[in-house]
């Protein structure tokens, strides 16, 4: 039994539930993925060595007294792994299973628990891949289960609550750690052990929640034009063009987070076949230009180059970046730095190289999106080849019959 199971409920605390329990309550579909929320060690006062991905998803859901109250909970264990070990199949997989809830009629909302190591660039991929219209939380814990003041069980009890608040569709896909809310677009961890290890940088939080949810602004307008715009740097007005419309050309005067999101059709093609390989590089001083040349060599389809300051490249990277695009790589300048914007054609030639910006975004969330854009123009392609008659989405649900 875990440490925390025996959790004593007071005359109140149980009032609380009864009345609860007689309101309409959410449906709200947990997939649990492993990760430290699920982690065990040999001692409860041990808190950085421990075991991911131990503990049953069921053991993890009874230390969180009021849940079912809240709620009508649909729990799946669908996958158990340390998040570190999460490669873009297992993004697609998890998708997948996010998809088939969304499409369920008796979900109301996904919450997914998830290592932090890697909850970033899962949480960003799952928002690009789906663009999803019911509520999408993602949560995880800094402390494995089995320790003094293990954070998981508040984590998860608040990210049902944000995901069966009314005012938490359209702002696309939320991540729930420590009482904050972020959206995905501007989530980054920002330490290595605290709880609070979870940034929105200077975009600020999207609200906090503790016995209610508190939001710091309103949804916006149009969730799928939120979506889009996101990133962007430049575009309206070096191209004319509104922030909707979309000219997904890999390497083109575009930013990277413009046109990730796909239409319905192409889902199925982005969680059904392998995403191109986009690899990160980083700007120190006297970087080599070798490992560029190895990429290209090596089949990479993009490289996202993490510079100095505002995405400033040194004038043999410059040179060896602008030689990969001539090979066909796609190219997107972004920065090492946590905070700030890279804009497209500013302190670089990035109109005449053919190079794409990240905007705000981070250079491991402009990978992601970089591996959804170029999946999406094979997507196009391969739908016009093969003039697919099947929905892409709920063809690829039923193949792999999940």
């Amino acid at each position: 039994m875990l440490p925390y199971l025996a959790n004593q409920r007071t005359p109140n605390a149980l009032k609380r539930e009864f009345e609860l329990s007689t309101k309409k309550r959410a449906r709200v579909r947990i997939l649990a993925t492993g990760g430290t929320i699920a982690g065990s060690a040999d001692r409860a006062d041990t808190a950085g060595s421990y075991t991911a991905a131990t503990v049953s998803l069921s053991a993890i859901l009874d230390t969180v007294p009021g849940l079912h109250a809240l709620a009508d909970v649909d729990a799946r264990q669908v996958a158990a792994i340390d998040s570190k070990d999460a490669d873009p199949e297992f993004w697609q997989e998890l998708a997948r299973h996010v998809q088939q809830a969304l499409d369920a009629p008796d979900v109301d909302a996904v919450v997914v628990l998830h290592g932090t190591d890697t909850l970033t660039e899962s949480a960003w991929f799952v928002e690009l891949a789906l663009a999803p219209s019911k509520t999408v939380v993602f949560s995880g814990a800094m402390r494995p289960a089995t320790a003094l003041s293990a954070d998981g069980p508040m984590n998860v009890l608040q990210a049902v609550r944000v995901a069966t608040d009314a005012s938490s569709r359209g702002r696309g896909v939320l991540a729930v750690m420590n009482g904050a809310i972020h959206r995905a677009r501007f989530l980054r961890k920002a330490h290595s052990s605290h709880v609070h290890a979870f940034t929105s940088g200077a975009a600020g939080l999207e609200g906090e929640v503790f016995d209610t949810v508190n939001w710091f602004r309103p949804p916006p307008a149009s969730s799928v034009g939120q979506l889009r715009c996101d990133g962007l740097t430049g575009r309206d007005a070096q191209m004319g063009l509104p922030a909707d419309v979309d000219t997904a050309i890999p390497g083109g005067a575009t930013d990277v987070g413009a046109a990730a999101i796909l239409d319905g059709d192409e889902i199925g093609y982005l969680l059904g076949t392998p995403l191109p390989r986009v690899d990160i590089l980083v700007a120190y001083p006297g970087a080599s230009t070798d490992v560029v040349a190895h990429l290209v060599r090596a089949g990479a389809r993009g490289i996202v180059f993490a510079g100095t300051g505002h995405g400033t490249l040194s004038g043999p990277i410059q040179a060896a970046l602008a030689d990969a695009r001539s090979s066909g790589l796609a190219v997107v300048r972004a920065s090492k730095v946590d905070e700030g914007q890279v804009g497209w054609n500013v302190g670089c030639p990035d109109h005449a190289l053919g190079f794409m910006t990240s905007g705000g975004l981070s250079p491991d969330k402009a990978r992601v999106a970089l591996m959804v854009r170029l999946a999406k123009e094979k997507a196009k392609e391969k739908a016009k080849e093969k003039g697919q008659a099947r929905s892409g989405v709920r063809a690829l649900l039923e193949d792999y019959r999940i």
